[in-house]
C-alpha cells in the first residue's frame, strides 16, 4: 500500500502531467490565432471566421479527458492484477 507521501507525490506529477496538456493546447491555439491577427491588423480586415472561436479549448478538454479516464482505466486494471507499484 502506498504511503501518504507517495500518493501526494503521485497526485501532484499527475497534476502537472494535466496542467502540461492544458498549456500546450493554449500554446497551439495562440499559434493558429496570431497569423490571423497580424493580417487583420495588417489589411485592416474582418476575417468571416472569428479566430476567438477556434474549438482549441474543446479539443484541450477533450484531451484532458481522455487522458484521465485510459489513466484511471490502468490504475484500476494494474489494482485488480494487483501489482504492487500501482501509482508509479
Amino acid at each position: 500500500m502506498a504511503t501518504l507521501r507517495e500518493r501526494v507525490r503521485w497526485s501532484l506529477r499527475e497534476g502537472v502531467v494535466i496542467a502540461a496538456i492544458l498549456v500546450a493546447w493554449l500554446i497551439v491555439g495562440a499559434l493558429v490565432a496570431f497569423p490571423f491577427e497580424l493580417l487583420q491588423i495588417a489589411f485592416r480586415l474582418r476575417i468571416a471566421f472569428p479566430v476567438h472561436e477556434l474549438p482549441i479549448f474543446a479539443v484541450a478538454q477533450a484531451n484532458v479527458a481522455l487522458y484521465v479516464v485510459v489513466r484511471a482505466g490502468t490504475l484500476l486494471i494494474d489494482h485488480y492484477r494487483g501489482d504492487e507499484e500501482v501509482l508509479g
